[in-house]
């Protein structure tokens, strides 16, 4: 009877421990609105659409208007017409209400009509923080 009761201790102070973890885990990734941590998100997810990894950065967009992968892949291809030497954050703009922000993104491009010379192109990207996560606003 003592070991079974035993037993049952380590199990439920082992759930307690993962709940408490999962929590703490869940709570840093639903909290974090900062400037810096929106920075990493949109580094990650152009660095994805530029390696061609459209499943992947398709999870970084909001459902808001997003149209089925397939869709979704059409349109995001077409950026490959143009290469995309790299490209860096140059401003975010985070609204006062933490909800919405406007980035804008360099790209040094390179025109095939014009193929010895890069060109700065400015972008301007929309990223809306719903359901605890930044997410891409896809146009």
């Amino acid at each position: 009877m003592k070991k079974k009761y035993k037993k049952l201790t380590y199990s439920a102070l082992t759930i307690i421990i993962l709940l408490f973890l999962i929590g703490c885990a869940k709570t840093n990734l639903s909290t974090d609105l900062s400037e810096g941590s929106l920075n990493k998100i949109i580094t990650t997810y152009w660095t994805l659409r530029l390696a061609d990894k459209y499943e992947e950065s398709y999870k970084y967009e909001s459902e808001k208007g997003l149209p089925k992968f397939n869709d979704y892949n059409a349109q995001a291809r077409l950026i490959k017409r143009i290469e995309i030497k790299s490209f860096s954050i140059k401003k975010i703009d985070i609204d006062s209400d933490k909800k919405r922000a406007l980035v804008t993104i360099e790209f040094m491009t390179l025109f095939p009509p014009l193929a010895h010379k890069y060109f700065k192109t400015l972008l301007e990207d929309e990223w809306i923080y719903e359901d605890g996560r930044w997410q891409h606003v896809f146009r």
